[in-house]
Formats: structure tokens, C-alpha cells, sequence
């Protein structure tokens, strides 16, 4: 298992956001924005950017397919979408929640995948880049629900072809340590390091290996990760943040597009 497939419009990624809703995710950052702004606005960021890699010679030739779900201490199937069919109205403003429940969410995210690779042809199967989660969170976990290291692992041991599902956890939080590197120097996590914080650890435990197609493409994309790390990402500012959204959109296939005319248009002020 390689990770060598590439996303194209005859094979696309499938793409899984699952965000964290809970009443902690209301905490702002240090830019007076809340945790569950920021996040909304590079999920728009993000789209984006997978509607561009998307078009080549400005021909859209859609190569992704995103799934969209968020969790408190329940769970909701927003919406799962071609990348040629989500409008910006599709992409909502969320309302917090309550409690912090990632075990029951991720226990959903692996119902999603599986339904979806259900659907999948022989031919599909065989090309399609294996499935990836990314799940931004504050880790803020509710201590009456059950660590979700079991549940997480069981989401990483579903495979096709190209490999197991990638889950690539992006931390915010104000109690990580904070790398002592810009994100094009930083090497990443390592499976044997802290983040100084026991709620990130947790997630340290259950992110991904970063395979080393991923490796390749972060040196065009300024993000410093070495073979090794592992996909988590610490949500203490803009660089961080966007470095791991990006991964969402895999390695390259296409030729970098000639830029076509916006197809959403919030970005990352969160104006319309």
C-alpha cells in the first residue's frame, strides 16, 4: 500500500471534513476571531482550491468528492458532494453545541466511507486515492464520553486498494507547545513526541502516518513535514491551519489551471 494513486475526474479523492462543534469551539483565537469562524473560513479557502485544481485549460473536470460532517456530543451528515456541485450556500455557518463526543464521530466517519466505497466500481476501486479524514478539533474532550482511540483506529484500518484511510487530525488549541519553526521549517510530529497537551496527545496516537507521496508534495507547497511524521497539525495560527487543510488535496495530477472566475466567494474574512 503506496499511496500512489492520483485524484482525477474519471477517479476522484473522496474527502471527509469532520468538524468539532462543541460550545468550546466558541474560545477565540489570537486574531479576536472564534475557533469555529477560522475553521469556516478555510473550509471555504479549502473548496476553493479543490474547484481550481479541478480545472484544467478551463475545462472543470472535477476530481474530488467531499463529504461534509460535524459533531458535538451528537453527529450530523451535513452533505456529501461532488466538488462540481457545492455552491457556497452549501457550506453553512455553523452553530456550536454542547458536549464533545469524537469516539461517536468517528465511529459515523467510518459509516460514511464505508457506504461511499460501497458504491465504488471494480475500476474505481482500484484507481481511487484511499480516503482521507480531516478532523479539526480543539480536543476539548467531555470527560463522561469514552477515549476515542478505538474508535479512531477502527476508521484508520478501513482500506482500498491504494491503502487504509488517512486520518489527519488538525489541533486548536491555546495549551499545545508551539513549534519552535515557521510551517516551511517544521518537520512535523513524530510518533514519539508531546504536544504538551494530554487531549493532543490522544490525537497524536491516532493521526496518520504521513505516506511519502504526501512527503514529496509538501516541498512545492512550503510545508517543512520529513519522512516520519505523522498528520497532525497544530491549529496556533493561519500558516498551521492552512498547512492542513492542504493536505486534503492530495498530490498532483493535473497541471497547475489557469485560474477560472471564483466559484465561491467567501474567503477567509468570511464575507460573502
Amino acid at each position: 500500500m503506496q499511496y500512489k494513486n492520483k485524484a482525477t475526474s474519471t477517479h476522484p479523492a473522496f474527502v471527509v471534513f469532520l468538524i468539532d462543534i462543541s460550545a468550546s469551539m466558541n474560545e477565540k483565537m489570537p486574531d479576536g476571531r472564534t475557533r469555529i469562524r477560522v475553521v469556516e473560513s478555510f473550509l471555504y479557502e479549502t473548496i476553493q482550491s479543490m474547484s481550481h485544481r479541478s480545472t484544467n485549460q478551463n475545462v472543470f473536470k472535477p476530481r474530488y468528492k467531499v463529504s461534509l460532517l460535524a459533531y458535538s456530543e451528537l453527529f450530523w451528515n451535513v452533505w456529501t458532494k461532488p466538488i462540481d456541485e457545492i455552491m457556497v450556500d452549501d457550506i453553512p455557518e455553523f452553530e456550536t453545541q454542547t458536549a464533545t463526543d469524537p469516539a461517536n464521530a468517528f465511529r459515523a466517519a467510518k459509516l460514511v466511507i464505508e457506504d461511499e466505497i460501497s458504491t465504488w466500481s471494480d475500476y474505481y476501486l482500484e484507481k481511487c486515492p484511499a480516503p482521507m479524514v480531516i478532523h479539526i478539533t480543539d480536543a476539548e474532550l467531555t470527560e463522561e464520553f469514552e477515549d476515542p482511540t478505538i474508535a479512531a483506529k477502527e476508521l484508520m484500518s478501513v482500506q482500498v486498494p491504494d491503502g487504509k484511510v488517512l486520518v489527519n487530525n488538525i489541533f486548536i488549541s491555546r495549551y499545545i507547545k508551539p513549534p519552535k519553526q515557521s510551517v516551511k521549517k517544521w518537520p512535523g510530529y513524530f510518533p514519539e513526541d508531546t504536544t504538551g497537551d494530554p487531549f493532543g496527545d490522544i490525537l497524536l496516537r491516532i493521526s496518520s502516518p504521513v505516506p511519502v507521496p504526501y512527503i514529496l508534495e509538501c516541498k512545492t507547497k512550503e510545508i517543512g513535514l520529513l519522512p516520519g511524521s505523522v498528520f497532525l497539525f497544530p491549529g496556533i495560527n493561519n500558516d498551521f491551519i492552512r498547512a492542513g487543510f492542504v493536505m486534503s488535496e492530495g498530490t498532483e495530477e493535473l497541471p497547475r489551471p489557469t485560474v477560472p472566475e471564483p466559484r465561491l466567494q467567501r474567503g477567509l474574512n468570511g464575507n460573502n
